[in-house]
């Protein structure tokens, strides 16, 4: 009715990020055209029917806007948008909260590679690439980078290896 209206609009110039993050959120649900719905509604996910028809609900339940650095995150990547799924969140938050994540564990925790890289204070690219190339978690995590673990077969290899370099340079190769 034309009361509610005028409530929703002076609500959504008040409040207008939070107003704006609402239609966003509505949007990815509910609107096949627009670009990220075949990752929200495309997938099943819906806005719960509180907050699907009133911004005023939406609002009592999620309050401000902490800041321009803040959007909305689902906890569960599959579930709806709901209060008890949704807080504000910035983007490095919701980085270690994507489907796309490995999770790895260790010393009994869990978390994910960006989170280890802070944890062990080596960069996220380093590890990466362990995990990527096989190397078991806890070498992953606890090798410095330029530090090498040799083991004993490793060190006759490598020894192996330089005497015939040396050989091939001298002309004196033996097979």
């Amino acid at each position: 009715d034309g009361v509610t209206r005028l409530v929703m609009v002076a609500l959504s110039s008040q409040y207008n990020r939070e107003y704006k993050v609402y239609l966003a959120m509505k949007r990815r649900c509910f609107n096949a055209k627009d670009a990220h719905f075949k990752n929200y509604g495309g997938r099943g996910i819906i806005v719960c029917d509180r907050w699907a028809g009133s911004f005023s609900s939406f609002f009592e339940d999620m309050g401000k806007r902490p800041s321009d650095l803040h959007s909305l995150e689902r906890l569960d990547n599959n579930g709806n948008y709901e209060p008890s799924n949704v807080v504000w969140a910035t983007k490095e938050q919701q980085q270690n909260n994507m489907r796309s994540n490995r999770l790895i564990e260790f010393n009994g925790e869990i978390h994910t590679i960006s989170q280890w890289s802070s944890i062990v204070n080596m960069s996220k690219g380093v590890l990466y690439s362990r995990f990527k190339s096989g190397w078991d978690t806890e070498r992953a995590l606890t090798q410095r980078p330029g530090e090498v673990l040799w083991t004993k077969e490793a060190r006759e290899a490598a020894g192996r290896r330089r005497k015939q370099v040396i050989l091939e340079k001298k002309g004196r190769v033996t097979r």
